[in-house]
């Protein structure tokens, strides 16, 4: 419970709803649909004291250890969230060159889970701890004089591609088939990993990957 409440007042807290404009009214109503969600927030305290407590509740999950985690080894759990864009640092991303930018959003979205957060051209995806930025091709621009965007023309020909790690290869693997994905082959043992691959709409590759030895 401590952690599902810390969750909500992390992505909920006073200065992004009332920011933001999650709720509407003045930060009274503000307060008190707050409350409804994160009763750690009382609904009668000011914009400032409901956001120290986000900010708390925030620290509290943020630097929570994870039980059974070696030395040294970091987690997405003991990590402060990642925002696009960032306010400080940078993220990573990923950008695809697409043939239809709505449909690539939906086999991201369908197969993966993810969440567009900006639609249109480009569209962005956030998925797990990243964002994919899907957007048609184009001729060159003044930033890239010499460039020509555009999807893969043979996909058996790969310079690069997505590399997805997961806990439970054959878990996602039955998953994300069951919603669509279309695999090159099941799971295949490598001694030190499991992986197998799939396509996306356009044909780009986006490996699917579970570490067995993490050893150097």
């Amino acid at each position: 419970m401590e952690r599902h409440l810390g969750l909500q007042c992390t992505r909920l807290s006073m200065e992004e709803a009332a920011l933001g404009g999650v709720f509407p009214g003045d930060s009274t109503e503000v307060a008190h649909a707050l409350h409804q969600i994160c009763p750690r927030i009382p609904s009668s305290v000011t914009l400032t004291e409901s956001r120290n407590v986000g900010v708390a509740c925030r620290r509290r999950e943020t630097h929570q250890p994870k039980k059974n985690q070696r030395e040294g080894e970091e987690t997405m759990s003991n990590r402060e969230d990642y925002q696009l864009p960032p306010k400080e640092g940078f993220v990573l991303t990923h950008f695809l060159t697409v043939a239809d930018v709505n449909r690539s959003a939906e086999f991201y979205v369908r197969v993966l889970g993810g969440t567009v957060v900006r639609s249109g051209e480009p569209t962005i995806i956030q998925i797990a701890n990243s964002w994919l930025i899907v957007n048609v091709g184009g001729g060159p621009t003044d930033d890239k004089p010499s460039v020509t965007l555009r999807p893969p023309v043979n996909p058996n020909e790969v310079s690069s591609f997505l590399n997805i790690r997961v806990a439970d290869i054959r878990a996602c693997y039955e998953q994300w088939r069951s919603r669509g994905a279309e695999f090159l082959t099941e799971p295949k043992d490598h001694g030190r990993e499991i992986r197998c691959y799939m396509r996306d709409p356009d044909n780009y590759l986006v490996e699917v990957g579970q570490t067995t030895d993490f050893r150097a």
